[in-house]
This record gives C-alpha cells, structure tokens and sequence, in this order.
C-alpha cells in the first residue's frame, strides 16, 4: 500500500488478488481498513489468508509479518525521531532489497525496521535516507547478517 487511496481502491474488491503479490506490506491503519481488524497480528494473519506474505507496520513498534511458516515480530531500533515522513516508502524498500538477496522474514524485517528507524532521525524523507554503506554498517553492529 502507499496511501488512503489505494487503501479505498483495494477494500472495494476481494482480498482475493493478492495471492498475485508475493508481500502485502500496509501500515497498520490500512491494515484495519482492509481487514476491520485493528490488532495488528489479526489483520496480518487476514491479509495473509489472501497472498503468500502480509506484512504490517506498527511505526515505533516495528512490524508484523504472516506468512505460511507463521508469525514473526520485530521491534523497532529506538531512535529520536524527528521526522517520520517517508519512513514506510524506506521500509518497504529495505523489505524488497533483503528479499530480493534470499533473507529469510525475520531477517528481512530487521533490515527494513532498522532502515525505516534510520529515516526518522532527520528531516524530511530525502535527509533521513541513509547510504547502503551506512545501512549495512548499523545492522553488521545489530548482529544482522550482510547481505
């Protein structure tokens, strides 16, 4: 998801399309929207009965991932923020670079959590977005395998 508006586009059909996706990533808003769930886990695991993967995102809590295998749940690193904009377009791309280089969920949820967090510690998006070198850096330092 990117937004209210594909969020209103979506719940207008079945959930039924996403088995076509291979990760259904919302936050945790549009996740209720869609699912009428508003625990985060709930709506995943609703998600997840429609595609292979749902993934949500709980801002500072970190995020949720369902898929065939089951739950799993990553903190976010804790960060000052300043600036959350931005911050799920980042995580999204960390999700897909860690899944496109074979990382198991877990592990592309760390990444994508940690990129996300990084983001926020500076104004707006384009500030906050953080260098492979750096990105790789902080998770080699948080026990993340390099990828």
């Amino acid at each position: 998801m990117t937004g209210g508006l594909e969020v209103d586009g979506v719940a207008e059909r079945p959930l039924d399309h996403l088995r076509a996706v291979r990760s259904c990533t919302a936050n945790a808003g549009e996740a209720a929207r869609l699912t009428g769930r508003h625990d985060p886990v709930e709506s995943a695991s609703v998600l997840a009965r429609h595609g292979p993967t749902a993934v949500v995102t709980v801002g500072e809590g970190g995020a949720v991932a369902v898929d065939g295998d089951g739950i799993v749940m990553v903190p976010a690193p804790q960060v000052e923020v300043v600036d959350a904009t931005g911050a799920g377009d980042l995580f999204v791309a960390a999700y897909v670079w860690a899944d496109l280089r074979g990382a198991g969920i877990e592990d592309r949820l760390r990444w994508a959590t940690l990129y996300a967090s990084l983001s926020v510690r500076a104004p707006t998006a384009f500030a906050g977005a953080v260098g492979l070198e750096e990105l790789s850096r902080e998770g080699w330092s948080r026990g993340l395998s390099p990828l």
